[in-house]
């Protein structure tokens, strides 16, 4: 792997990495620092000729991220903010003047922006295709046939579409959107009778004033001419949507000054808890409605450890292959309210849960009223690029049973609403949710698991030889050897003659018994190791005890954060776009400690949570 995909994969930080220098360091700390590891890895000071060509590579490799980080993030930061750090640049533009940099980085940062632009005015569009299905369920059919297979020709010939509509989105900048959709109704209703093929065209237009508040006007063009408003505010911890309709009967006979509308409000209740209030005041219609709801969210885990690193590798599709426990973390939520509106009053529930490394959302809901008892069953999944996503809903109630199923890639998205029934058909109901439900159960066991765990043992596999084969690696093991082992030694020797007549007050009595051996008193690195910090792939780890003993100075250890370590001497990444971890095994005045410190966060050794004794 070279240096340029090496930065690639961890970006600009990483020459940061290799000098062991913060993000904000200076020009002075970064000179100072490139003039030590220049003088430590010339290859003109090691006298053994392979030490000579292992130790010009690795000063070749600092030379370039020195030029990286004095050239590249001045003229990036000046031309390109700070989003420009990201960017990807060719290669060879070190050799080149600072006029030709600058020029190059403005050709590059318009070609950045151009393909976000592309991403941003790409349509989406969306067909739905409401089916009427109740042919195929109906107990007494209205022409049974003779023969099983003529009564079934019969029913499937009975199913017709009620209604087609379309929906095309198109994004004229990151503010402003607009949407144009067309309804076209087929028949009057379930049951085939035809209709009067009414057709309705609806032009949207939808701004983004800010993060926060977003308005949206929408106006059929057809149909008679009317404005329909709304507007969404939030700050993170409430939210607030309005909506009101305005026609024009309205506007020019001045009757009914007050249009109707809508509103709805919801916040969090309480600083430190997730519990979400709602409430809801609907005039739209000519039966007003009330609504008060709460929510009741609850993240679970039930792994042997929780890891924040890994958390936030969830996306990834390499750490969702590599982790286990798929049905053992994720979010659940409960949630209970009471809506009030004439005879469709009545107490609704419903709980839902979402597993994270499955991208799986299932919940259940239900409201009981005046008019019985009604209930849904929704579950929706979505792949790992949020490119592709596959959903579905049964309705029950005493109107019927419904079935909706969902299906979106690229942008573009089918809706098929089915009619199962229009009566009550609790055994319809049942049946048609309870197949899925255990096929994705057994999909899930029979098909989805051991196919996982094939993929996971391959891929740790392939993982440990590419590593193992990889040039970086060897030339790790190299500058360990060569370079970094009496540099090591060197330090630890002096670690452990550290005088301890100013620390003799801090000991306790037992640190100084004499059947526990020699007293030591300064900062000696018993053990370290780097890698993935899965638990499903300890094994993709190295060795770096060395490398990390030849960092320790005058009994202290700082390696900075918001970078990757595998950019330091003696380290290599044995896990590509896969969380890591360091894991050092310290004695510190006669103590040992632990310390294990995720890869994005700083060093800082000795510290007296790190105590195991």
């Amino acid at each position: 792997m070279s240096v340029n995909s090496t930065v690639e994969i961890h970006g600009q930080n990483y020459h940061y990495s290799v000098l062991n220098l913060p993000l904000t360091a200076s020009d002075y700390e970064i000179r100072d620092r490139y003039r030590q590891l220049s003088v430590q890895y010339h290859p003109d000071k090691q006298r053994d000729e392979s030490a000579k060509e292992i130790t010009s590579k690795e000063f070749l490799r600092i030379q370039k991220a020195y030029q990286g980080m004095s050239i590249f993030v001045s003229c990036q930061i000046h031309f390109s903010g700070e989003d420009g750090l990201q960017i990807e640049l060719p290669e060879g533009l070190n050799e080149r003047s600072v006029e030709e940099i600058k020029s190059e980085l403005v050709l590059v940062k318009r070609n950045v922006e151009a393909r976000k632009l592309e991403q941003i005015v790409r349509p989406s569009n969306r067909l739905s295709l409401a089916v009427d299905a109740t042919s195929l369920f109906q107990r007494d059919h209205d022409h049974p046939s003779d023969s099983r297979l003529g009564d079934a020709l019969d029913r499937i010939r009975g199913v017709n579409l009620l209604n087609v509509g379309l929906r095309h989105n198109h994004v004229i900048s990151d503010k402003t959107r607009v949407s144009l959709s067309s309804a076209i109704a087929l028949s009057s209703g379930p049951g085939g009778e035809s209709g009067s093929g009414q057709t309705d065209i609806v032009g949207s237009v939808r701004h983004f004033y800010s993060p926060r508040l977003n308005f949206e006007l929408s106006t059929p063009l057809l149909a008679r001419p009317g404005l329909t408003c709304k507007a969404n505010y939030t700050d993170g911890a409430s939210t607030i949507q309005a909506e009101t309709r305005i026609t024009a009967w309205t506007l020019f006979t001045g009757k009914g000054v007050v249009p109707p509308w809508s509103l709805t409000y919801s916040r969090r209740l309480f600083p430190n808890s997730g519990i979400q209030g709602e409430l809801t005041l609907d005039a739209l219609s000519a039966s007003p409605s009330l609504l008060v709801n709460a929510v009741f969210p609850k993240r679970f885990d039930y792994t042997p450890k929780a890891n924040s690193e890994e958390d936030r590798f969830d996306d990834g599709p390499s750490t969702r292959l590599l982790s286990g426990y798929t049905l053992a973390k994720g979010t659940s939520f409960y949630s209970l309210g009471v809506s009030l509106s004439g005879l469709m009053s009545g107490i609704q529930s419903e709980f839902g849960v979402v597993f994270n490394k499955l991208a799986l959302d299932m919940r259940i809901g239900g409201v009981y009223g005046f008019l019985g008892l009604s209930y849904w069953i929704a579950g929706a999944w979505t792949s790992s690029d949020q490119r592709a996503a596959v959903g579905a809903n049964i309705n029950s109630s005493t109107e019927g049973v419904a079935l909706t199923i969902d299906l979106r890639y690229q942008g573009q998205s089918l809706r098929l609403p089915i009619v199962l029934s229009t009566d009550p058909e609790p055994q319809l109901a049942f049946y048609t949710s309870i197949v899925p439900t255990i096929a994705l159960l057994l999909g899930y066991h029979l098909v989805y698991e051991p196919r996982q765990h094939r993929r996971r043992v391959a891929y740790k596999q392939r993982l440990q030889r590419e590593v193992e084969n990889s040039p970086e690696y060897r030339e790790a093991l190299e500058i360990e050897r060569r370079v970094l082992r009496d540099v090591a030694r060197r330090h630890m020797d002096a670690e452990r003659n550290v005088d301890g007549e100013d620390w003799f007050l801090l000991l306790d009595v037992e640190t100084l018994r004499p059947d526990r051996g020699p007293l030591i008193l300064g900062l000696v690195i018993e053990k370290a190791v780097y890698g993935c910090s899965l638990r499903e792939a300890k094994e993709l780890v190295i060795d770096v005890t060395t490398a990390v003993r030849a960092l320790v100075n005058k009994s202290q250890l700082y390696i900075p954060g918001r970078q990757t370590k595998c950019g330091l001497q003696g380290f290599c990444d044995p896990a590509p776009k896969l969380p890591k971890a360091l894991k050092i095994w310290y004695c510190f005045r006669g103590r040992r400690h632990y310390a294990e410190v995720e890869d994005s966060f700083p060093v800082v050794i000795p510290l007296e949570d790190h105590l195991v004794e």
